[in-house]
């Protein structure tokens, strides 16, 4: 197995250099190389930046199976910003206190979700700004500059790399909440590199 010394961002950085055309993420809506998936994530952090995200905020995300998660994860990394992902089932009660308990300054939502977010958007104590991916977010209360495809089109200055190791906090996963509320377990970049590995080796891919 590979020994990592580094995070999960500069492992796709490197893998855009060694694969840059070659295939990464297939979907049912599309694929995508490498090389595009580094660029797209690339303009994303700036423009994440841009809005004040930097090293060490959490960012919760309510996307569902879709290539925007992966784009927003690879762009938080390359901030040294960490991901937290939510259960698209939580609602109410639920889904305020799994924002809570991490202190989310930002939300980015799909506009499938969007009516589970808007019911409490109102009680979130930290979350300031949200930003809503999907063909049709213009329709929901989002401004404009706070759509996914403003984002990922909007030009920025990119930021310095933060220098981040694979021993830092990339990901933050909740618990099931099955003896009381969801907790939010810490999973470091060495975490999802080595487990990405087992993955690759255990497959033989």
């Amino acid at each position: 197995m590979n020994s990592f010394t580094h995070s999960w961002a500069e492992e796709l950085r490197r893998a855009a250099v060694d694969s840059h055309d070659k295939p990464f993420i297939r979907m049912m809506s599309g694929q995508w190389t490498y090389g595009e998936i580094n660029q797209r994530s690339d303009r994303i952090a700036a423009s994440l930046h841009a809005k004040g995200v930097c090293r060490g905020h959490n960012v919760s995300l309510m996307l569902p199976n879709c290539v925007e998660f992966a784009l927003a994860w690879f762009a938080l990394a390359k901030l040294g910003a960490v991901c937290a992902p939510l259960n698209t089932s939580f609602r109410g009660q639920t889904l305020i206190s799994a924002i809570d308990l991490v202190e989310s300054r930002l939300l980015i939502v799909h506009e499938s979700l969007w009516e589970q977010v808007a019911d409490v958007r109102n009680q979130l104590r930290h979350v300031s700004q949200l930003i809503v991916v999907g063909d049709q977010a213009d329709a929901t209360e989002a401004a404009q500059d706070d759509l996914w495809q403003v984002l990922e089109s909007t030009s920025h200055q990119a930021p310095e790399p933060p220098n981040s190791t694979f021993s830092d906090l990339c990901l933050l996963l909740y618990t099931s909440g099955t003896t009381g509320r969801s907790k939010a377990a810490q999973i470091s970049n060495r975490f999802v590199l080595r487990h990405g590995q087992g993955v690759i080796d255990g497959l033989h891919l």
